[in-house]
């Protein structure tokens, strides 16, 4: 028989000097077509009923459910962990429901993006709590869940008493400068997760502005603490409460919940625990407060989000679904 393995070391690095140099071509072809292709389907979604978009997110969710792709899979494996008192059906229909919500929010991209101010305030419809940032003598801390379309948030913020806030850059960098400029079209200052954004980002709530954090990333170990989330423990930000003991802002939860007719933005302060000095009873008070929100309308949380992937007890990491 013929070994079509290679005879030599030599003969080996030759055949995968091809594929190694097909790797970066590749890549930057991504990083070329990347933001004309997103910025096309915005435009494109921008021109859209709200209620054609939403038409089009339900082909596209029942497409991935019955095609068994990973953000279903991932999504039905959490709802699984999370919510094990419901039936198998209840699971399974929630998790569908979620898939066709999350496609929802990628489908009103187009007004998030390109829609005028008068369309997203007429969308918004209500706006409750507001005055409770309005209202607060210093620095405020805004914590924005994955929940509904929490992109409005931008609408919400930036026509009203502003926001900074802190992101990470795209791991398509080519995709950064667009998407900054599409959050920051109605007046939200974007600082990113490098030295100089956070700098950034704590000068502006030490002169006592509003600034804000997706709390429910999953950060890396060394800037976590494991607190519980829906009955297990993740491993969560730590950055929320070093802003806390430094500043002493005010800490509300905000999230856009989906309605029948557009969407109703909701503010609440935080109280309690998330003030504590101890890092892991803060951190389990915000994820509290998120649970509370979410369980609210549960098919509204981005479940596809792999929330439970990094776990510090190697039985736990290797065990369960969504990961």
């Amino acid at each position: 028989m013929t070994s079509i393995a290679p005879t030599s070391e030599s003969e080996g690095r030759e055949a995968k000097a091809p594929r190694d140099v097909a790797r970066p071509k590749r890549h930057q072809r991504l990083e070329t077509l990347a933001p004309v292709l997103l910025q096309l389907v915005a435009r494109g979604l921008s021109l859209l009923p709200l209620s054609v978009a939403h038409a089009l997110a339900l082909v596209v969710a029942n497409t991935q459910w019955l095609l068994g792709v990973r953000a279903a899979r991932t999504t039905q494996g959490n709802i699984e962990r999370c919510f094990p008192e419901l039936s198998a059906r209840s699971r399974r229909k929630l998790a569908r429901q979620s898939l066709i919500e999350t496609a929802k929010t990628f489908a009103e991209m187009g007004l998030v993006w390109h829609g005028t101010p008068r369309r997203a305030a007429r969308l918004v419809q209500s706006v409750e709590g507001i005055a409770h940032v309005e209202a607060a003598p210093g620095a405020v801390l805004v914590l924005m869940p994955h929940f509904g379309n929490w992109e409005l948030l931008g609408h919400v913020f930036g026509s009203g008493p502003g926001l900074t806030c802190l992101y990470a850059p795209p791991k398509i960098k080519s995709l950064e400068s667009l998407v900054c400029r599409a959050r920051t079209r109605w007046g939200v200052c974007m600082a990113p997760t490098t030295r100089r954004g956070l700098k950034q980002f704590y000068a502006v709530a030490r002169d006592h502005g509003i600034v804000g954090l997706l709390p429910d990333q999953t950060p890396p170990p060394s800037a976590a603490v494991d607190a519980p989330f829906f009955g297990q423990d993740v491993l969560t930000m730590v950055l929320a409460h070093r802003l806390i003991m430094r500043v002493r802002p005010r800490v509300v939860l905000a999230w856009v919940e989906r309605t029948r007719r557009g969407f109703a933005a909701h503010i609440e302060p935080l109280h309690g625990d998330v003030y504590s000095p101890d890092a892991a009873t803060s951190a389990a008070a915000m994820n509290a407060a998120i649970e509370q929100v979410v369980r609210r309308n549960p098919a509204q949380y981005q479940w596809e989000y792999k929330r439970f992937r990094r776990r510090r007890n190697r039985s736990a990491r290797s065990s369960g679904h969504g990961e």
